[in-house]
């Protein structure tokens, strides 16, 4: 596929894999020359305040599922 600017290519990818997979692809990274895609369920719930189950006031929950799902979408010379 080609496409004439990066917000064409983030726009389009977007839109296709939220209506046929039923996910949502967020930036994972941007360069000038580059785009990395993932999904918004990727990776695992992270305990910032190192908190166990026995001092946890409440119960956690998270939308992560561990979903390794990436695009990498880079510009190519001469195109």
């Amino acid at each position: 596929m080609e496409f004439a600017t990066q917000q064409k290519v983030i726009e389009d990818l977007s839109n296709n894999y939220k209506q046929e997979e039923g996910m949502v692809l967020t930036i994972k990274t941007s360069k000038e020359k580059q785009v990395v895609m993932k999904c918004d369920r990727g990776g695992e719930y992270v305990n910032m305040l190192n908190l166990t189950d026995e001092t946890r006031q409440r119960e956690t929950h998270t939308r992560r599922t561990g979903c390794e799902f990436e695009v990498v979408c880079s510009s190519m010379k001469g195109v």
